[in-house]
């Protein structure tokens, strides 16, 4: 598919050479069924990101996860998530309009910024694998097996709300089970919502994007993927990325 892309004319050239950077992200984290449970094995924090979610951010003696884990609702399960399932196509749609409408150099800002983003989080996890709060919730504090089985955590409920298997399929076979710190659910929206702010082309979009990166942000911590501290730490990444990508753009 790439080599049409790449000899069928030069539009699709260009589209090539703008989306290229999603597709080595696609690539990278696909890789990862192959590498990263033997590198991870041993050296998984499964205890340390509840005790400081729960220093930092803890409500009633407990962490936030474990608030909404006790009290959650059929309308806020619809609303996360929905919103949980199409934070990467919110980003690549955002690239789209801007590459079919001309404006070649930001959409290439886009997809650059994806990439950087991923190898940051994916770095993360390499060095700092970190147990999710369902996973807490389901296996305790005890040492964390590699080969455990990744689960759908709250988006279950939006399955059962609906009788579809959506979060089961899509959530149930994920390649990292130990990738919450930071959160990329985050970051992807947070990125997204920076770069629109920085681009004129984009100005209808900046209430939807602003709004859409703060029920991220929500859902990532409803839906029990995440801690406070997850999320934070993804919008730090969001930040960087943003000043990596646009500093690149000018020099260029």
């Amino acid at each position: 598919s790439l080599g049409l892309l790449d000899v069928y004319n030069e539009r699709s050239r260009q589209f090539l050479r703008t989306f290229l950077p999603c597709i080595i992200t696609g690539a990278l984290y696909d890789s990862f069924r192959f590498f990263l449970r033997p590198l991870i094995a041993g050296h998984i924090h499964v205890i340390g990101p509840y005790v400081v979610d729960r220093a930092w951010f803890g409500v009633g003696g407990g962490t936030l996860n474990e608030v909404f884990l006790a009290h959650h609702w059929a309308i806020a399960d619809l609303v996360t998530g929905v919103a949980y399932l199409v934070y990467v196509a919110e980003y690549l749609v955002l690239a789209m309009v801007l590459f079919f409408r001309g404006v070649h150099v930001r959409a290439h800002t886009f997809t650059r910024g994806f990439l950087v983003v991923n190898v940051m989080g994916f770095v993360t996890y390499l060095l700092y694998p970190a147990a999710p709060p369902w996973y807490v919730t389901a296996h305790g504090f005890g040492p964390a097996q590699v080969d455990m089985p990744p689960s759908p955590a709250g988006g279950q409920r939006f399955d059962d709300l609906l009788g579809t298997h959506v979060f089961a399929n899509a959530y149930g076979h994920s390649v990292e089970v130990f990738g919450a710190l930071p959160s990329l659910h985050a970051a992807y929206p947070a990125l997204a919502m920076l770069l629109v702010l920085a681009t004129p082309a984009l100005r209808w979009a900046r209430w939807p994007v602003v709004g859409y990166a703060l029920i991220m942000c929500f859902s990532a911590i409803y839906l029990q993927h995440h801690y406070v501290i997850d999320v934070l730490l993804g919008l730090v990444y969001a930040a960087l990325t943003a000043a990596i990508v646009l500093r690149w753009e000018r020099r260029r």
